[in-house]
């Protein structure tokens, strides 16, 4: 049967909530305003994340009235692994701020932190009263309702979420799971093929589903692929939010894992800005150098990044990553304006790629730029077997089958070709530069007619492919006047 709360519970939640507004009334006539949590030691701290916390806390201490800075607060505990403070903060910051809907979403997220599910959707659930257009709690509340085998409440949530925002890829899995929940394999199919051939490729979860389903339907070969894939990263999903926890991990991996956040969103000026700091911090790290050598090489300075990585491999000659990022600049520089190669770089290159492949043989990266070498040699039999390693290192990624089947056509290997084509069209059955590439290798093995419908199917591709669009293309929420969501604060403490 579907879980309910109890009627008590809805008695219980009443009463706390004419508590809180009690309390909180209290707390803004008598202006008494609880203190914020605090570590015990935190003047003396010397943790990473200390100088911010103690910043946030003077904040508070300053302005006690202010919902937003205990929000904050309530942030930077979160961020940097303090749930308890955080939970407390959130809680004061609601008190003072009942109608802001960041802090009811992140109150959820640290009550499902703690294990206190039934407090987590009660709390979003508050979300979606006050911003029913943020589709990320929608989607929370499905994902959740759905661990309670409450399958109809979780089927109108990830509707709603996609009917907030169209591609939320995982309220979208999360529909293909209510279909497979009732037995509807067909349904459930045809929508995962939709979304792991999209061009928002979901994690790894819709992968595992995808490919168990092909497996019951017999399409093993199909399945194998689909389980490769399962090892992909996980999905960028549009959540401002829950954003706003990023910038504000104290610790070096975590502020490297925000610039790289902000490298693939394409912030790549805000990027650098963030990785010239941390370079200054921490010289000491490999990750730090060769990170802001990646941005600076994204921003076109090929000669400040090779500057770095001339460092960085010097300093950290066991680092298949600085070899790599080495390799691959000095391949750039060596391609000259009038189109031609200077053999001298490619000679570098090929010894600092050999050196990636040697310090850590299971990366794809390396073998892939040891076949662009090739290729630009023109020794495509050479550089096709480069891109076949990259593929057994990297079986999900279908570039490497595919520039393997680019190389063995310009070696006149028809055959080759056509089997690597097809491992590449079975990863990414909608990519129309792969089917371009296939209809060639039919045609150049005789079979006319099938290369023809290949081209075809391809054109069709083409036509109907969306164009990407981030975040800002999605309609306007509806949140308060600033960016975190609350409402300007008329007289604040």
């Amino acid at each position: 049967m579907p879980r309910r709360i109890a009627p008590i519970a809805v008695v219980a939640a009443a009463v706390a909530a004419v508590v809180a507004a009690t309390l909180a009334w209290w707390w803004m006539t008598s202006n008494r305003y609880p203190p914020p949590p605090v570590p015990e030691g935190l003047a003396a701290a010397t943790t990473t994340a200390a100088p911010l916390i103690r910043d946030a806390v003077r904040l508070v201490e300053s302005r006690p009235g202010d919902a937003e800075a205990r929000y904050h607060l309530a942030l930077v505990y979160e961020a940097n692994d303090d749930p308890t403070r955080a939970r407390t903060s959130l809680e004061q910051a609601i008190l003072l701020a009942p109608d802001a809907p960041p802090a009811w979403y992140h109150l959820a997220l640290v009550h499902e932190h703690f294990g206190a599910l039934d407090e987590a959707i009660a709390a979003m659930e508050r979300v979606v009263e006050l911003a029913p257009g943020y589709a990320p709690a929608h989607r929370h509340l499905g994902q959740w309702r759905l661990d309670q085998n409450r399958i109809g409440d979780a089927e109108k949530a990830f509707q709603r979420a996609l009917a907030a925002n169209p591609r939320d890829v995982e309220a979208a899995v999360g529909m293909a799971r209510i279909e497979v929940e009732r037995n509807d394999d067909a349904a459930a199919l045809a929508r995962l093929e939709a979304i792991v051939n999209g061009s928002d490729p979901p994690g790894a979860g819709a992968f595992q589903l995808y490919g168990t389903i092909l497996r019951r339907a017999g399409r093993l070969a199909e399945a194998g692929a689909a389980f490769a894939r399962a090892r992909a990263d996980a999905p960028q999903t549009f959540d401002p939010w829950r954003d706003q926890l990023e910038p504000l991990r104290a610790s070096l991996d975590g502020q490297l894992a925000y610039a790289r956040k902000l490298l693939l969103r394409g912030r790549v000026a805000d990027a650098l800005t963030l990785l010239e700091s941390l370079y200054r911090e921490y010289p000491e790290s490999a990750s730090a150098a060769i990170d802001l050598a990646v941005a600076r090489r994204a921003l076109g300075n090929l000669d400040g990044s090779m500057a770095l990585l001339e460092d960085a491999v010097a300093a950290f000659p066991e680092s298949s990553n600085a070899h790599y990022n080495y390799a691959l600049t000095r391949f750039m520089l060596s391609h000259r304006p009038d189109g031609t190669i200077d053999p001298a770089g490619l000679a570098d290159v090929d010894a600092h790629v050999a050196t990636a492949i040697a310090t850590n043989p299971s990366s794809p990266l390396p073998r892939a730029l040891q076949g662009d070498l090739h290729t630009a040699l023109g020794e495509n039999r050479a550089a096709a077997a480069c891109y076949q390693q990259a593929a057994v290192a990297d079986p999900a990624n279908p570039s490497w089958p595919y520039q393997a089947g680019l190389a063995l056509l310009r070696a006149g290997d028809a055959p080759g070709a056509l089997t690597a084509l097809s491992s590449a069209l079975a990863l990414s059955p909608r990519r129309p530069e792969i089917m371009v590439a296939l209809a060639e290798a039919l045609r150049a093995s005789g079979r006319a007619d099938e290369a023809a419908s290949m081209l075809a199917a391809a054109r069709r591709q083409s036509s109907r492919r969306p164009e990407p669009a981030g975040p800002e293309s999605l309609p306007p929420l509806p949140w308060g006047a600033n960016s975190s969501g609350f409402a300007p604060a008329g007289n604040r403490q």
